[in-house]
């Protein structure tokens, strides 16, 4: 058998897992987040409270995401649509 098509499959197979690893930090030009905010949790230790400003574009999104704290969100300007249990609410 020849060895090219494996040598290419496993070259385009690293290349497409290093692209997708690389992007998996960057926040999207849709999205600019500004903390304003981080502190200690008063008697809860090893805990901390974080707060941001998010800008976000005009009919930008997220993408499917969970979050495993609670979350307070604040609509400064426009309005935002969160799904939550399969239901969209906007606020």
């Amino acid at each position: 058998m020849n060895r090219r098509p494996r040598v290419l499959t496993a070259s385009v197979a690293l290349g497409l897992t290093l692209g997708l690893l690389g992007s998996s930090g960057a926040q999207s030009p849709a999205l600019k987040r500004t903390e304003l905010l981080r502190s200690d949790m008063a008697g809860m230790e090893g805990k901390e409270a974080h707060m941001w400003v998010a800008d976000i574009a005009p009919g930008a999104a997220t993408g499917m995401h969970r979050h495993p704290t609670p979350r307070f969100v604040y609509v400064i300007a426009g309005a935002v649509t969160l799904e939550v249990d399969g239901r969209p609410l906007q606020y």
